[in-house]
């Protein structure tokens, strides 16, 4: 008996050491993993040279009962009892924990200590978005939250620093409401349908930065290719008195363009505004993506004190007669859905590389532009999309039940939506809603007609130069561009404008008035290459059963798109499969399932 016994506890034993070395070892490997992702600056459309890199390990911890707060988590002096690795949330395999259960309240801590050559600055900590809201404590002092889970926020820390190791808690909270815009993050246990893996907490970079007293805050620009000039209005914000700025924007090929400009600092903020000629401007296009570097530098007597780096594209998206333009010529917009979703990462590529690979292969099956589906994406993504030429028509993650709340937190959230990207030429389109989620009864109801409207002249006013998609799919109110939503697999139906099943194509009250008209998702067809009749995940319409077949009805469908002249373009759904959804070019992990110069071919067919 006692031998048995004594066996008994030995398998016991051997098991538990077993599950901790695995967890420790699958740690280890998630840490060593993490030590080489997301390591580039994470804002490269605002840029300075010294900046920490907070990903990486952190302790992390579930608050199921909500008692954190309350019993003083957030002044960092007990264990969180996990590691989580930093930018990934905790669900996705990457984190180290890949927990896809329900947990509302979660818990961050990371020790960190100020470089000592920045520790004369003001030190500011950047988050590039942590879903959905967020409180932070330095020190055990609360700096301040912030709601949205798709935008970046800052605090200065510099008060509550102190010599040697510093502690940096975050608290995160994100329910399972239809209020808060989620987008394709599913409000159920497991995903269903079109919706996927929930994101909780965060999910981008977070860095610390150092700040000069005198410095350069904001940067937002505008390009001019009729006037061959660029517009810049920057934010300087410090000590009061005289300055210098001074422009070097450097060309494609040819000299620098230098800009000086002195002025005094009146108030502890200002704008500075003017134009810049741009002589012999080599224009921006996915065929030709010409970036211009720009290097701001603001000057007190004779030394520098700020310096920040940003580019600009030199591109112009407008429409006429019923047509889309891109510098004032026709441009037919071949275009596919992406949805922004990661292997192991979930939300979050592993690496920078992964968004440069889905914007290779994008273009190597021969589309100029993606409509980034229900996802506001990694400004890494923008920057590889400006960089390789890419269009990207950007969409609002949809609140997905109708009320006071769920409208002043999607107001808010989409103005520092275009705060955030309203500098990279990429983005031709702003896209706030989608098939009427969130405003289900946009059709005959007229409080919501007008919300939708609303947000129309907000954007309008944020950004006038460009095109804006009120309502994607159907019921359109006012609107630069009519887009279309339909998985027919009979081409006929492509032929006149009346193409929304069931439903209508502008709500009631408003008329059709010559727009662009785009069909913006099509095709969707189920394909596994291997074993399509057997598969339990799902896609739109009937499965083809092989290569052939599957080729045959993209050129069917998408070759009647093209004939009809009444449409400026397509966007075919989808580039990938996501988790049950196998209607990708490619499979979830980016193999390629049909050729790529076949589809490529199709789409650039002239009638």
């Amino acid at each position: 008996m006692s031998a048995r016994f004594g066996k008994i506890v030995l398998i016991v034993v051997i098991i538990i050491g077993a599950t901790v070395f695995f967890q420790v070892w699958g740690n280890s490997q998630a840490k060593r993993k993490g030590d080489n992702m997301r390591s580039e600056y994470p804002r490269p459309s605002f840029r300075r040279s010294e900046w920490v890199n907070l990903n990486g390990v952190w302790e992390f911890t579930f608050d199921d009962e909500n008692v954190g707060e309350k019993e003083g988590w957030s002044q960092g002096t007990i264990h969180f009892g996990k590691d989580i690795m930093v930018p990934f949330s905790f669900e996705s395999e990457l984190s180290g924990i890949g927990d896809t259960s329900f947990h509302k309240y979660v818990w961050y801590k990371k020790i960190f200590t100020v470089p000592e050559q920045l520790q004369d600055q003001r030190i500011q900590v950047n988050f590039g978005a942590v879903d959905y809201v967020a409180k932070v404590w330095i020190n055990g002092k609360l700096l301040g939250s912030h709601v949205g889970g798709y935008t970046p926020f800052s605090f200065d820390i510099t008060d509550f620093l102190k010599e040697g190791e510093n502690i940096l808690v975050v608290k995160a909270e994100d329910s399972k409401t239809t209020e808060q815009p989620r987008g394709k993050q599913s409000w159920k246990l497991h995903s269903f349908a079109c919706f996927y893996t929930r994101t909780t907490g965060i999910w981008q970079t977070v860095w610390l930065e150092p700040l000069p007293l005198t410095r350069v805050e904001k940067v937002r620009l505008h390009t001019n290719i009729n006037r061959s000039t660029v517009h810049f209005d920057i934010w300087i914000k410090g000590k009061r008195g005289p300055k210098v700025l001074q422009l070097d924007i450097i060309p494609p090929v040819k000299k620098t363009i230098a800009f000086s400009r002195e002025f005094r600092l009146s108030e502890d903020s200002q704008i500075l505004s003017f134009d810049v000629a741009i002589p012999d401007a080599q224009l921006w296009s996915p065929e030709d993506p010409n970036l211009y570097q720009v290097k701001i530098q603001v000057q007190e007597g004779k030394q520098y004190v700020d310096q920040v780096e940003t580019y600009f594209g030199m591109r112009d998206i407008s429409v006429e007669g019923g047509k889309i333009f891109l510098n004032n010529k026709p441009y037919y917009l071949r275009m596919v859905l992406d949805q922004g979703y990661f292997p192991g990462g979930i939300y979050t590529g592993s690496s920078d590389q992964d968004y440069r690979k889905d914007i290779i292969a994008t273009k190597k099956f021969g589309f100029n532009g993606v409509r980034k589906h229900q996802k506001i994406e990694d400004p890494r993504y923008l920057y590889w999309a400006d960089k390789l030429g890419l269009l990207i028509w950007e969409e609002a993650p949809s609140f997905h039940q109708w009320s006071e709340k769920a409208t002043n937190d999607f107001r808010r959230m989409w103005k520092e939506i275009i705060q955030r990207d309203c500098n990279h030429p990429c983005i031709i389109a702003w896209v706030p809603f989608n098939e009427s989620w969130g405003i289900n009864d946009v059709e005959w109801d007229k409080e919501q007609q007008q919300f939708v409207v609303s947000i129309y002249q907000l954007t309008r006013s944020l950004d006038s130069t460009r095109l804006i998609v009120d309502n994607g799919g159907w019921e359109h109110t006012k609107t630069d561009i009519i887009d279309i939503h339909n998985y027919t697999e009979d081409p006929k139906v492509f032929s006149s404008l009346d193409t929304a099943p069931d439903r209508t194509l502008m709500a009631s009250g408003f008329n059709y008035t010559g727009q662009p008209v785009v069909i913006s998702e099509y095709g969707g067809m189920a394909f596994k290459e291997d074993s399509s009749k057997e598969a339990k995940e799902w896609g739109y319409g009937s499965v083809p059963q092989t290569i052939e077949e599957y080729l045959a009805r993209y050129e069917t469908l998408t070759k009647a798109i093209i004939r009809q002249d009444i449409f400026s373009g397509f966007c075919f759904t989808q580039l990938y499969d996501i988790e049950q959804e196998i209607n990708g070019l490619m499979t979830y992990c980016r193999k390629e399932k049909v050729p790529p110069q076949s589809i490529a071919e199709i789409n650039q067919f002239r009638p």
